[in-house]
Parts: structure tokens; sequence; C-alpha cells
């Protein structure tokens, strides 16, 4: 799961909370900006700090829309090409989820197939991202899965809004994943998504708790970070291990 940010004109990123987010979602770091009317993307960065150095650049010390995505790759390689933004037309693509029902081939993610498809879409016939109909088919297309786009004028269009994590500053800045959000930033949350992974956890010390993995020292804020005793980065970087000991084993068997 990644964490894809909108920033409205005007508002800020907490960098805190991307910072964290970063610790897990380290597969690819990039942003898109509107200004001037027209997007432009940047990605590539090898550390969060260069990125977000750039970002405060690029903005202006966020003054202008901005589309924020930090890559934890579920399909595809690690590569610059399936680096999120994705350009899309005269907009950039921010997505977190999974498309499944994509073909993912030669390395390429399903964002990027997907992006490529809407970009040949929205090049030649770029007044259908304002036709109703079309962006109702294309909300139905996507599932649960969380995407958004930035256009020229810095207003953005965001499919599935109920599903994302937490909103703050009066819904002008969104995150569409948990990682990174503690319980002193959430209140805003979703209310399926506060029962989930806040429930019971309003009253503790932000430094009462540390991860129990030997290397970390990070500190404990989610509830299932709390009850597992262990923070989203090492739980990730366990998923991750034994699932390459299975595909070994069964590499062995067969």
């Amino acid at each position: 799961m990644c964490q894809l940010v909108i920033k409205k004109r005007g508002f800020s990123v907490d960098k805190d909370i991307l910072k964290r987010a970063s610790y897990v979602n380290k597969d690819g770091y990039g942003f898109g900006v509107a200004k001037n009317n027209e997007v432009l993307v940047f990605k590539g960065y090898e550390t969060f700090e260069e990125m977000w150095s750039a970002y405060i650049d690029e903005t202006e010390n966020e003054q202008h829309p901005a589309l924020i995505h930090l890559r934890n790759n579920s399909r595809g390689v690690n590569s610059l090409e399936n680096t999120q933004p994705f350009v899309v037309g005269n907009m950039c693509l921010g997505h977190n989820g999974t498309f499944t029902d994509i073909p993912s081939d030669s390395g390429k993610s399903d964002t990027y197939v997907l992006s490529r498809l809407l970009h040949d879409i929205f090049t030649s016939s770029p007044d259908l991202i304002d036709n109703e109909s079309f962006n109702t088919l294309l909300a139905h297309f996507m599932g649960r899965n969380k995407v958004a786009l930035l256009k020229p004028d810095g207003e953005f269009i965001i499919f599935n809004r109920k599903l994302w994590f937490r909103e703050s500053q009066g819904g002008n800045v969104l995150y569409s994943a948990y990682y990174g959000v503690n319980d002193y930033t959430s209140n805003n949350s979703s209310s399926m998504y506060e029962r989930h992974y806040n429930r019971g956890t309003t009253n503790y010390s932000r430094n009462r708790n540390m991860c129990k993995s030997k290397t970390c020292t990070n500190t404990l804020y989610t509830a299932n970070e709390i009850a597992d005793g262990i923070c989203i980065s090492c739980m990730i970087d366990e998923y991750r291990e034994k699932k390459m000991r299975n595909r070994n084993q069964y590499e062995l068997l067969n």
C-alpha cells in the first residue's frame, strides 16, 4: 500500500507524517505541481529528504496545489518508469491500491499500464475529463482503489473519496493510507478507518511504546502497532521476508 497525498492551493502537508510513511513506502518518491496553468511532474529521488526539498522549492513553499506519491511496490519492478505520479494528458495521476485485473507485463506496474491507456484517451479527447458520464464509468472501473488526478488549473478529480484515510485543514489535505498517521493527527479520519485502526487507543503516551524489533528504535503510534508490539515498517519487512522464504521453498520443491 502506497501513500498518496492531495494538497490544495495554499495549504501545507505534515512533513512528519510523510517522513514516517517513507519508512515503509520507499520504492519511489515523486510529486506533481500545478502552476502557471500547467502540471509539472518531478520524480526519481534517492531519499525522502531529497524529494521533500525539491517539493518545497517547486511548490514555492507550498503555495501551489500538489499531488505527492510514496511508492510501496506491489506490482512491477522498482524503477523510475514505475514511479508515480504519471503524466496523463495535461494532468498527472496518483494511485494507492492494486488493479488486479490489469495485466502487468515486462516489469511495468498496473498503474503504469492504466496511466498509458488514460494518457491516450485524454490526449485525443481532453474534454472527456469533464464529462460526468465518463467519470461515472471510470469510477466504476476503479473499484476500491484510491486515485487522484491533478489538473492544470489546480483542481483535483478524486476517486473513492470516502475511502481516503484522513483529511486535515478542512479537507484541503488528504492522505490515502494510514502509514505515518498517528492518533494525535487522525481525528478527522473516516469512521470506518477510525474504528478499525484507532479503537481503544485514545489515551497513551507517545513515548511509552517502542518497537520490539532488535534493530529498530521507532515509537509505536497506531493501534495495530501497539497491539503487535512492532512498528509498521518492521511488519512490512517481516511480511516480505516471509513471502521470499515461501517463494524459495516453492522453487526448491519444484
